[in-house]
């Protein structure tokens, strides 16, 4: 799931995974992740929303971690 799809999902209140089979694509995707919601709080200055987004948020190489979060 890409990065902006996540924060969407996240910020409405939802539970989500982020997954790839790249390491490196997961943490550029981590990243992003980030950045935008740093963007967030620079104009909003709500810190406390990004970390309820990020606690939202659950990124894995691992496709089972995510059928455990399913079933």
């Amino acid at each position: 799931m890409g990065s902006g799809i996540a924060q969407v999902a996240a910020t409405a209140g939802h539970p989500t995974i982020i997954y790839d089979t790249n390491s490196a694509a997961l943490d550029k995707a981590k990243a992003n992740l980030s950045n935008s919601l740093n963007k967030l709080v620079e104009k909003q200055k709500s810190p406390q929303k990004k970390r309820n987004i990020l606690s939202l948020t659950r990124p894995t190489l691992a496709l089972f971690k995510i059928l455990n979060h399913v079933i």
